[in-house]
């Protein structure tokens, strides 16, 4: 009963004062598996393309994982790799689903595989006012 009244709280909390024009970007990543030598990402951009985000302004992801990763615990100041060589350094804030963009570019460079695991989404980018 603990964690079923815990989970309705979190619930309310993640769903109240997001509003559809907070919304910047919807995000689709997926990535293959590490030993595929297809490096695929899927991107989809909503609404407002990458460029117009500040690096500066702290945003909320959510994310959906496929997999556990890190036995629960998401992995900090990690690489999130766009389609086109385009990409986020992204900080976690532990505990919390705040999430810092620290740098944003969009370099030419080679496609990599997201550093977490096999599947991972973002579906979902929210500026925190």
């Amino acid at each position: 009963m603990k964690y079923f009244t815990l989970f309705f709280i979190f619930l309310f909390i993640s769903c109240s004062g997001i509003k559809e024009d907070n919304i910047i970007g919807v995000w689709k990543i997926a990535s293959t598996s590490f030993e595929s030598d297809d490096k695929k990402i899927v991107t989809e951009l909503g609404k407002k393309m990458l460029t117009e985000l500040n690096k500066d302004d702290i945003y909320n992801f959510k994310i959906n994982n496929d997999v556990e990763v890190n036995h629960g615990h998401r992995i900090t100041n990690d690489k999130w790799y766009l389609k086109k060589g385009t990409y986020l350094y992204i900080k976690w804030e532990f505990g919390t689903d705040k999430y810092k963009i620290l740098k944003m570019t969009k370099d030419s460079m080679k496609l990599q595989e997201l550093p977490l695991h096999n599947k991972t989404f973002i579906y979902e980018l929210v500026k925190v006012k």
